[in-house]
């Protein structure tokens, strides 16, 4: 295990654990309604979302640490995936969300953990077209840096 993985682990552990606190704290008659007027997702959707986007950036971010990229989804293609799993997903429950954030985020710590510097400097394009980054830079940027997005829109949205 590298000292840098430790390190990203740490960070990816305590933003999940953050925004697990957050996603505890909405309050029931705001789980389920839409963002504002602009944006019909609910806290729901994003925060369930979340725990799914860490799943899925774990999967490709393996494979570019092994040394090979899946090039099999472009932008699009993950925008289509995203509404798709938002219509799903409407009327998930919070315990399910919170639940389904623990597991992945464990799993998703182990992996990060586990990791040498080979891997970490390992480069390779997380979607078909995308920047070639390395491992570290994707789950700094991209990992750590999903989690804060959605934790920053949803205070926003609603106003705390």
């Amino acid at each position: 295990m590298a000292e840098r993985a430790q390190e990203l682990a740490e960070c990816f552990a305590q933003a999940n654990a953050h925004f697990m606190a957050f996603v505890e704290q909405i309050p029931d008659d705001h789980w389920d309604k839409p963002l504002s007027a602009e944006d019909v997702r609910s806290a729901a959707i994003v925060a369930r979302h979340v725990a799914y986007g860490n799943a899925f950036q774990q999967r490709y971010f393996h494979a570019i640490a092994a040394g090979r990229p899946l090039l099999d989804v472009d932008l699009s293609q993950i925008e289509t995936l995203n509404a798709a799993l938002a219509r799903q997903w409407q009327f998930v429950r919070k315990e399910e969300v919170l639940a389904e954030l623990q597991r992945v985020g464990q799993e998703v710590t182990a992996w990060v953990q586990g990791l040498s510097q080979e891997q970490l400097a390992q480069t390779g394009p997380y979607w078909i077209g995308g920047p070639c980054l390395s491992t570290d830079q994707w789950i700094e940027r991209a990992l750590l840096g999903h989690i804060d997005g959605h934790l920053r829109e949803l205070r926003t949205a609603l106003g705390v």
